[in-house]
């Protein structure tokens, strides 16, 4: 029994001084690895290097040991080594500028090598102004000219989306959100009847898009990108909103204050359409390290005409005039900006050979 617990303390005994031995290797290469650098005895860092991998060591303490064993790769001639481990320094390090304390072969690490987010999330808000391109006029009453023209003002919308990059220059993503829309309209009767309809809604779309980006200003974080897509959309209710004028033209003619209006809200009614469209995009971006702030101006065009369930909506007025909705398509010019956080990162040679 008591050669037993003797055993079992000269194993604990032994473990614990390994242990020990070893952790005070992986400390000793931490606190010698720069010396041996200004020495430049490169081989004992390469070959203390193998022998304490096994050592778990910190974010910042990998970043202290790979800024010597890159450059004590490529004195002894492996640069494919070295290569491997600028990798893993710019991941540990993508927002790296080169200190005048660094190692020289590390001045143009950034300019050998292509940093970029892998993966995206962001927000996105602006506004919008639609635009009606007609297709056909119903002309319901002779007396009543149905063909004018549309007129429509700012709203607003939101959206969220997320993004993948597959190179510096290159990603795809997916957005969604939501689109507020309002346009009016004016037909007239008899010289003296002017009837206005205005129309507001929300249109939810869900995208999925491309987006090639180009480097050529200066700051180097700053680009201009160009993005195009395809979406889907669907407004589920719309309220609409009908009054009329009535006036004597003599006494509009004199701009007298002689005129009667009448105004009333329709119920909401539900267009229950999915429809679907393209889109294109210009705009600017700055990346900020983590974050990334967005500009851009788009324009949306639906490949779908935009109609009621019934495919004419007709309120009847007073006097036995109708308001009649026309088929027409619907696109919205946007003004957006908005920012994005980026998460990982990902590093490409920006040349075959360095």
């Amino acid at each position: 029994m008591k050669k037993l617990i003797f055993i079992l303390l000269i194993t604990v005994l032994g473990i614990s001084v390994t242990f020990s031995q070893s952790k005070t290797k992986c400390q000793n290469f931490i606190n010698n690895v720069e010396k041996l650098y200004n020495q430049g005895n490169y081989l004992a860092i390469v070959t203390n290097f193998d022998s304490v991998q096994h050592c778990k060591y910190s974010r910042q303490q990998k970043q202290l040991i790979y800024k010597y064993l890159i450059p004590s790769y490529r004195n002894l001639g492996f640069d494919s080594l070295a290569d491997v481990y600028s990798r893993k320094y710019l991941l540990l390090n993508p927002f790296y500028k080169y200190s005048p304390d660094d190692p020289l072969e590390l001045q143009n690490l950034t300019f050998k090598y292509n940093i970029f987010p892998k993966f995206s999330v962001g927000y996105m808000g602006g506004v919008n102004n639609v635009m009606i391109d007609k297709i056909k006029v119903y002309q319901l009453l002779d007396s009543i000219d149905y063909d004018t023209r549309y007129s429509s003002r700012s709203s607003i919308l939101s959206l969220l989306f997320g993004e993948i990059n597959w190179s510096k220059q290159f990603s795809t993503g997916i957005s969604m959100g939501v689109l507020y829309y309002n346009y009016r309209r004016s037909l007239y009767a008899y010289r003296v009847i002017q009837i206005n309809y205005i129309e507001r809604g929300a249109e939810y779309f869900a995208s999925s898009y491309a987006k090639f980006k180009l480097y050529f200003f200066r700051p180097k974080n700053f680009a201009t990108y160009l993005r195009s897509g395809v979406y889907v959309s669907f407004t589920p209710r719309f309220s609409g909103e009908l009054n009329y004028h009535l006036f004597d033209t003599i006494y509009h003619n004199l701009q007298l204050p002689y005129v009667t209006e009448i105004y009333f809200n329709l119920p909401d009614y539900t267009r229950n359409q999915l429809r679907y469209g393209v889109e294109i995009d210009w705009g600017w971006q700055l990346n900020l390290q983590r974050f990334t702030l967005f500009l851009e101006l788009g324009y949306q065009h639906d490949l779908i005409p935009y109609a009621t369930p019934n495919g004419i909506y007709v309120p009847q007025l007073m006097h036995n005039f109708y308001y009649v909705s026309d088929l027409f398509y619907l696109s919205k010019f946007m003004i957006r900006t908005g920012f994005s956080f980026n998460f990982n990162y990902k590093v490409s040679k920006k040349h075959k050979k360095l």
